[in-house]
Parts: structure tokens; sequence; C-alpha cells
């Protein structure tokens, strides 16, 4: 159709409890007009990660509900690195509350915007802290890759040590899964890796 859509985080304290907003320019971003107020249609407590248009032309948003769990510092360091490279201690964390896993839904709209739809939220597999910076990327056969990070164990997760990841939907973004690791965070060094970003080269 042409016309521009943006979707706005609307006041809130600490993202918390603001309210996302889709705006529509229909004069190429002269004027913009307030949409659709996704919190308010969906009570949502969440806001989106990640957008993307696919070729398909479904306009998808990604939400990713991070659960924060009780912790206190236990006081102890990571101090070991291996040889040649020096150790960086890190703090050492505890969950004094059992954290659940992390879920996302997906927000998407095969007309141009003008409806929405929304999935339920679906557990991911494995452990992640935070929603993701980069971009979904759109292979040729149609599979959705997604770059988040996360920890791949539990001592990783006490330190906060990250390790950047791809997951996967073969489903237009129903659905993700298929995790991989791109590389581990190095948690006796005290080197963790957080938004990472994936771009699909013109050789593919």
């Amino acid at each position: 159709s042409g016309d521009l859509l943006i979707s706005v985080y609307r006041g809130g304290l600490d993202q918390s409890n603001g309210e996302e907003i889709l705006y529509r320019s229909r004069d190429q971003g002269l004027t913009w007009s307030e949409e659709t107020n996704f919190t308010r249609q969906f009570d949502l407590q969440q806001h989106t990660a990640v957008w993307q248009t696919l070729r398909s032309g479904r306009i998808l948003g990604v939400i990713q509900r991070v659960p924060i769990g009780e912790f206190r510092d236990t006081g102890t360091t990571y101090s070991n690195g291996p040889p040649g490279r020096k150790p960086h201690p890190v703090r050492v964390y505890e969950y004094t509350k059992k954290r659940m896993p992390t879920s996302v839904c997906a927000l998407y709209s095969d007309d141009d915007g003008n409806t929405w739809n929304l999935t339920d939220f679906a557990e991911l597999p494995g452990t992640f802290e935070n929603r993701s910076c980069g971009r979904i990327v759109e292979t040729p056969d149609g599979t959705l890759v997604w770059p988040c990070h996360t920890f791949v164990n539990n001592e990783d997760e006490k330190a906060w040590v990250f390790s950047p990841c791809i997951l996967r939907s073969s489903d237009q973004g129903m659905t993700w899964g298929d995790l991989s690791i791109i590389a581990q965070g190095e948690r006796d060094l005290g080197n963790c890796y957080n938004e990472s970003d994936v771009l699909r080269l013109a050789d593919g």
C-alpha cells in the first residue's frame, strides 16, 4: 500500500508500565496518526523485541516474556582463566526463587497492519535473559533466523555470562526453536557476548 508503520513505546518507567503504540503514515512520513494500541488491545505486559516484514507480506513482531527471579550476591567470584590469558573475576549470583523459562509469542498482520493477531506464549529452548537487539533474517526457503543471547549452563547464569545464539522458525514466526550457539561466553575470563546481529550476504 505504500503506507509506513512504526511501533513506539510511549511513557512508563524503565519500560515496565508504558504502552506500545502503532502509528501509520500515508504521506511518506510527513504526518503520523495513531493506528493501534497493542498494550490495550491485547492486554500485554511486554513490548515487542523485534519487527520484520516477510516476503509473504506478513508483518511480524516477536514479543519475549523474560521472568526475573529473585537472587542474591553470594560474595564469591570466578577467577581461574586458561594459561596465557588474564582472568577477570566476575560476581556469582544465586537465585533464591526459581526463575521460570523465557517464552515468546508472535504479533502479526497479513493485511498491511489493519488487523492483528497474537499467538499464545510458548517456552523457548534454553535459558534466555534478555530480548534480542538484532533483526530477523529470512532465508530463501522461508526459514526465519532470529539472533538472541542465552546462558548455556547454570554456572554461566549465576555469573550472568551470556552467549550469542540464533533461533529458527519454519512457520512464519509462529513458533521458534532449533537453537544454535554462535560463540560461548568465557566465564573464567569474565567475557560474555550479547546484542548480536545476523546478516544474509548476496552469495547466500
